[in-house]
């Protein structure tokens, strides 16, 4: 049986060695050599590489979940939500070359792509619930999208920035407000189509014991 600490040892083996040699060269015997554990072991966790990323990119969002307060009712959803982004970067500065090596190879290949975006969009809709806003709905899809937006946007600043990540965060804070804008925008357009669609709906028709 993989206890929590094992899995952990594996999880950490497996971001050292993909910074280390790339996406491309990380083989699964290499972290079991790295971590101590078998390839047994190993396989009790995931059925290959692909499946040990899921999961290392979910322990990252369960590193923020746990590390991000309660949120204040006073923010704004987007000083909340940057807050909350916040965290996740100084998180991810501490595997900054294990997500560099990633997301390097993910240009060039689809499959990996294709894994990233979509544990980005599952994150998005972690971070966007820790900051107290809906994911459901038309809206949601919308806010959802603009989170990944920002965060990427904020992400190419953040690859170079290595210090107290002042440019990421003025660049996120600077993505988040132009977000908020075009969502306003956006839910004022949704309302309206509500409502027009509530005055447009066409009343039941009457049944033949009414009609009598």
């Amino acid at each position: 049986m993989v206890t929590k600490r094992i899995e952990e040892k594996i999880l950490a083996a497996f971001g050292k060695i993909v910074a280390q040699r790339g996406w491309m060269c990380t083989e699964l015997s290499d972290i079991a050599s790295e971590s101590g554990e078998s390839l047994a072991r190993i396989a009790e966790i995931g059925t290959g590489k692909t499946e040990l990323l899921r999961i290392w990119l979910r322990t990252i969002n369960q590193t923020v979940l746990t590390a991000v307060e309660k949120s204040d009712e006073e923010e704004t959803a987007r000083e909340r939500l940057f807050d909350v982004l916040m965290v996740r970067f100084e998180i991810l500065s501490k595997h900054r070359e294990t997500i560099s090596r990633l997301e390097k190879a993910a240009r060039c290949n689809p499959l990996l792509c294709g894994v990233m975006m979509s544990e980005m969009s599952n994150s998005m809709t972690w971070m966007l619930q820790a900051s107290g806003i809906s994911t459901s709905g038309p809206m949601g899809l919308l806010r959802k999208k603009g989170a990944m937006f920002a965060w990427y946007t904020a992400y190419r600043v953040w690859v170079d920035d290595t210090g107290e990540l002042s440019k990421t965060m003025a660049m996120l804070d600077k993505t988040l407000h132009r977000g908020e804008n075009y969502l306003n925008k956006a839910d004022n357009v949704v309302s309206k189509l509500i409502c027009i669609r509530k005055r447009c709906k066409p009343a039941p028709a009457k049944t033949d014991a009414a009609a009598a």
